[in-house]
């Protein structure tokens, strides 16, 4: 018989040759992070409610602070106003000053020197107390409204004493923020002045007569200053030449009837 031929090697299964690879399995993922708790915010929370609080109390107290420093600069202020007004005035008390303190005027001061033989003449010191003629009278009220009642001034030079002219009464002597008020009268002409007489006058505070226009009733020159007196009100001072008269009071007086305001029935110039 003939020979046999034998099988063919049969191929060994490659999957059964080939080593099995490990599988590696992933790394399990971190666990989520627990949230926070109420209990975990509670201190953060109440930290800022805290710095909150502060925040607010720190506000409130500039702002009383600031008010505070508000209050104490107006008050300073005007304080110092006050203090520059009457330095300006060159107000004193009325203790400090009589009832009719003169000014002497330059011409005064040189006369004192002079020989006897330049002394006035008992004639001419008559003359000069004769009255002299006032053509027109005016309220003046520099600093306020110009309603010192303006429509009784005439009442000043009617020749009547039971006429008067009144300033309004006020509620501190000083006049508040006023420097003064007063009256002005004009002279028909030129002459000169050497005593003036105010009837109907109350008591105390403060006057000025000066030799100066009703434009002008701070300025010209400073002829006497004093304070009323009850009834009637009398100043002397040495001659000067003028032709108006301004009557300024930079203190009330107390009228008759208990108010601070200024009453004056009749005004005669000599």
């Amino acid at each position: 018989p003939s020979a046999r031929t034998p099988d063919p090697a049969q191929p060994q299964d490659d999957r059964a040759a080939s080593p099995v690879e490990p599988v590696l399995s992933a790394p399990p993922a971190p666990a989520p992070a627990p949230a926070p708790t109420p209990e975990d915010l509670e201190p953060e929370e109440e930290a800022s409610q805290e710095d909150r609080e502060a925040s607010r109390a720190v506000s409130r107290t500039t702002a009383m602070v600031l008010v505070a420093a508000l209050v104490a600069v107006l008050v300073g202020a005007f304080f110092a106003i006050s203090n520059l007004l009457s330095l300006a005035n060159l107000k004193i008390s009325d203790e400090d000053i009589p009832a009719a303190k003169t000014v002497p005027t330059a011409a005064s001061a040189s006369s004192e020197g002079s020989s006897g033989s330049d002394q006035a003449d008992p004639q001419a010191g008559q003359d000069q107390a004769t009255p002299i003629t006032i053509s027109g009278a005016q309220s003046l009220d520099p600093g306020g409204d110009d309603n010192e009642h303006p429509e009784l001034a005439g009442a000043l030079i009617d020749g009547d004493p039971s006429t008067s002219w009144y300033s309004r009464y006020y509620a501190s002597s000083s006049m508040a923020w006023k420097q003064g008020i007063g009256v002005g009268v004009t002279l028909a002409q030129e002459a000169e002045v050497s005593a003036i007489e105010m009837q109907g006058t109350g008591s105390g505070g403060h006057v000025e007569i000066r030799a100066t226009s009703p434009e002008d009733p701070q300025g010209g020159t400073l002829l006497a200053e004093g304070a009323f007196t009850e009834g009637t009100t009398t100043f002397e001072f040495s001659a000067t030449t003028t032709s108006s008269v301004v009557v300024w009071v930079t203190d009330l007086p107390t009228a008759s009837d208990g108010l601070l305001k200024v009453t004056i029935g009749e005004i005669t110039l000599r």
